[in-house]
């Protein structure tokens, strides 16, 4: 008996896997995320106020979606795989978001124990 019948789980580890994306596909989604990273330093050149972030967070969303689903294959996995992603990503969101509202409740007790700032003579 040979390993690869006493063990069945490797019976196919010589054979060659095609992968499901193809190479100019994922060149692509390369040429892609290098024009997003340029955009995204590109907003710090123009000044839209508040906006400068949300522009960013969406970019920074948008090249994780592609990630996700090209270079991490979620595209082709069953949908229980994408689902935990999100599900993921929005507890993980609840919980800094928590904490976020928590912070401007003890905002004043730390300004009030930080120490006066003091001033230097220059001579």
């Amino acid at each position: 008996m040979t390993e690869a019948t006493a063990n069945p789980s490797h019976e196919h580890h010589d054979e060659e896997h095609e992968h499901v994306s193809s190479i100019p596909l994922l060149l692509g989604v390369y040429v892609l995320l290098l024009f997003f990273t340029f955009l995204t330093v590109a907003v710090t050149w123009v000044d839209l106020g508040p906006m400068n972030v949300w522009v960013a967070l969406i970019v920074a969303a948008i090249k994780v979606s592609l990630v996700a689903a090209f270079y991490m294959h979620l595209k082709y996995e069953n949908q229980f795989f994408g689902q935990i992603l999100i599900a993921s990503i929005f507890f993980a969101s609840v919980m800094i978001g928590i904490i976020l509202m928590d912070t401007r409740q003890y905002h004043e007790d730390v300004e009030a124990a930080a120490p006066a700032p003091t001033q230097q003579v220059v001579e």
